[in-house]
């Protein structure tokens, strides 16, 4: 009797410790839920180069755009996530701490494949400046007319994002994928949440031999497990999924301007992001052209063009 009274009490104790994990997800999660729902007025965050992460998070906190600076730095923790990108932000109080990790991570999908087109147009830029120099060296009493023969054109790296299809398909892809990995897991919690309930209720209720409850436990404590393992490996796959798009963006652009420019001759062509140019002529703008050019090229792969269409 005794000894049946001891194993009551350790199935109490560990039935309750689950209780105790699967609470603290539920506030964890609470923690990370947007501040507001309805404010979608927009607050302007700007990231200097430098700043250290917690910095960042600390900014976030002040502006009032997260809940809890902790439940934020763990989330970083447990989904690896990298360094944040300096730059200015448009946030708002209905953005979940999810959401606007992702808008200011270096992996994020617009501010990645910004990177990626400034990067793609300076590999182009370079290549052009580097032939210029050579023919310099070759031929110094030319360079100063070589100097007054320098081209220059720029593209709104914005435009190219927006409007270029590739981006466009992708995006809405990578959206879809997203949405779904949240509601698997969400579900899954759902249930496993609803499962331990009916656990303690039971054990009250004194429904379960010792053996069953033991077994119970045993299944619940790995329905948790496999839930945490089954969040890390879907969101490296949404990661690498999302390499593999950023890589391909890159190739995209860099192979097309590379072609572009043999017949243009530009000695420079610059990416326009934000204020990075302080002043740009519009004469030297050849945004359109290159979207044209590159919309031209592009060819949707199958699997690509049934994911937009079942989208749209």
């Amino acid at each position: 009797m005794k000894l049946k009274r001891i194993w009551k009490v350790i199935i109490t104790l560990s039935l309750l410790l689950i209780i105790i994990i699967i609470f603290g997800i539920s506030i964890y999660n609470y923690e990370l839920s947007p501040v507001d729902k309805k404010n979608k007025t927009d607050v302007v965050i700007t990231i200097k180069k430098g700043t250290s992460t917690q910095n960042i998070i600390k900014s976030l906190k002040k502006a009032d755009l997260i809940r809890s600076e902790g439940a934020v730095l763990v989330y970083l923790k447990l989904n690896k996530v990298g360094g944040l990108q300096a730059s200015s932000y448009k946030l708002n109080r209905a953005m979940s701490s999810k959401e606007i990790i992702k808008i200011i991570n270096t992996m994020n999908k617009k501010n990645f494949f910004r990177t990626l087109a400034i990067a793609a147009f300076a590999a182009v830029a370079m290549t052009s400046c580097d032939k210029s120099k050579s023919q310099v060296d070759d031929k110094e009493p030319a360079a100063q007319t070589a100097s007054t023969a320098t081209k220059i054109a720029y593209v709104e790296v914005d435009s190219i994002m927006s409007q270029y299809k590739f981006c466009k398909d992708y995006s809405l892809i990578l959206q879809k994928k997203g949405q779904n990995i949240q509601n698997t897991l969400a579900q899954k919690q759902q249930a496993l949440e609803a499962a331990a309930a009916n656990f303690q209720q039971k054990v009250q209720q004194n429904a379960y031999t010792r053996e069953q409850a033991q077994s119970i436990q045993m299944s619940l404590q790995k329905q948790s497990n496999d839930l945490q393992a089954l969040n890390q490996r879907l969101s490296g796959e949404f990661q690498t999924e999302t390499e593999k798009y950023n890589n391909a963006l890159r190739d995209s652009i860099q192979h097309y301007l590379a072609l572009y420019n043999k017949d243009k001759k530009y000695t420079l062509i610059l990416s326009k992001a934000g204020d990075n140019i302080l002043y740009a002529d519009k004469a030297h703008d050849i945004t359109n052209e290159v979207i044209a050019g590159l919309n031209k090229a592009y060819k949707q792969a199958p699997a690509e063009k049934a994911a937009t269409e079942k989208k749209k």
